[in-house]
């Protein structure tokens, strides 16, 4: 049987669409956006409410200047806990050891659309790593399972190309503890005026 969607739940979301067409509607001649980290927040607590029901967590929200990326949300855990030969490593180590989670959005962003959209998109990664736990917390139907609540409040989730999705392992040296950071982004490429979304994140730095 279908869940039905409470009438409460319905009025939230429109609150949500209002908000957007309004902010959208100022904002519409306003190019080259660049988002503050209070408006990062704001708008996380927004989406949160009227797309996640404020199910998810508060995390750490960073504005930070990516090459060929707009957004990301990472788990960050340490891997002398869960190393390799004894924990499969192309998963998310779920109650083998303590994980932090965090977005990170671009700096800049051709319009205030692409912004909030890329902010919501990461923010369902965060619901898959935080809620249900995906282990893989990529563009599979737990991800897809938000296009309508999407749609319903005036946002996109949805692709013009087949979305990928590739893990790729920095390492870092913290003090003594050797960390291993999963990083989840996204490439967004301006095409005739058409973004279209695809998850090509590289890591090329070690240190």
């Amino acid at each position: 049987t279908m869940k039905k969607t409470s009438k409460k739940t319905v009025t939230v979301r429109k609150q949500l669409k209002i908000k957007l067409e309004n902010t959208l509607t100022r904002q519409k001649n306003v190019r080259n956006f660049k988002p503050t980290h209070s408006l990062m927040v704001t708008w996380f607590k927004q989406l949160n409410k009227g797309l996640f029901g404020s199910k998810l967590p508060v995390v750490p929200l960073y504005l930070v200047r990516m090459t060929g990326d707009w957004g990301r949300c990472w788990a960050n855990w340490d891997n002398r806990k869960c190393r390799k030969g004894t924990c499969d490593q192309s998963v998310i180590p779920y109650g083998k050891t303590e994980i932090d989670f965090a977005i990170e959005l671009h700096i800049t962003y051709p319009t205030f659309r692409d912004f909030v959209e890329t902010l919501a998109h990461e923010m369902v990664h965060l619901y898959q790593m935080t809620i249900i736990q995906d282990p893989y917390s990529n563009h599979n139907a737990n991800f897809f399972a938000f296009r309508n609540k999407f749609k319903s409040a005036g946002l996109n989730l949805s692709s013009i190309l087949k979305l990928f999705i590739t893990y790729d392992l920095a390492v870092t040296q913290v003090g003594s503890c050797l960390q291993i950071v999963k990083v989840i982004g996204r490439v967004v490429v301006n095409y005739c005026k058409i973004y279209i979304r695809s998850h090509l994140q590289h890591v090329t730095e070690l240190f």
